[in-house]
């Protein structure tokens, strides 16, 4: 069931990835699938329902206990961080709802962005608001250059970013 192709694709992240959710329905029965299962890039079934805005997909997956929520590929991005680059409002929520959910989580891979310095550089200001909203998001943390999210929104000129931010410092 875990079988993998040349490029590390399960039936699962393709089932993910083309939202198909009768049929991750299935596979996520079965006792012998591995959710977390990622392709050689690191990219995990959750990161591509989060990227490609597969809602039913993506709430099938949190439901699992066993889910990663908080992986890292091996360019530094996350479910996070797919969802801030969409500004994504409500699969932001639904990530963050999870109790073991870290979205400042970051690999050793990539810039060390986390999914508010994502949103903060590219105006994503739903993200932004969603994001410090949440209690466990760190609005200080800085990347592998040094800048945080406030650093990121005023080297893009991201004014609104900073008047999305004023209810919580960033």
């Amino acid at each position: 069931m875990n079988h993998v192709d040349r490029l590390g694709r399960t039936p699962l992240l393709w089932a993910c990835s083309r939202g198909y959710s009768d049929f991750v329905r299935e596979l996520l029965d079965r006792e012998d699938i591995d959710v977390n299962k990622a392709n050689r890039y690191g990219t995990t079934p959750l990161m591509w329902a989060a990227h490609l805005n597969h809602q039913v997909v993506l709430q099938l997956l949190l439901a699992r206990r066993d889910l990663d929520v908080n992986a890292v590929n091996k360019f530094g991005n996350s479910a996070f961080t797919y969802a801030a680059d969409r500004d994504d409002e409500g699969t932001l929520r639904a990530l963050l709802a999870r109790i073991d959910a870290d979205p400042d989580a970051r690999g050793s891979g990539g810039s060390g962005l986390t999914a508010l310095m994502c949103a903060a550089a590219r105006g994503r200001i739903n993200a932004v608001r969603a994001l410090l909203a949440s209690s466990s998001v760190d609005p200080n943390l800085a990347d592998s250059r040094g800048y945080t999210a406030l650093m990121h929104a005023a080297e893009q000129n991201q004014e609104a970013v900073v008047q999305a931010g004023k209810s919580r410092e960033i």
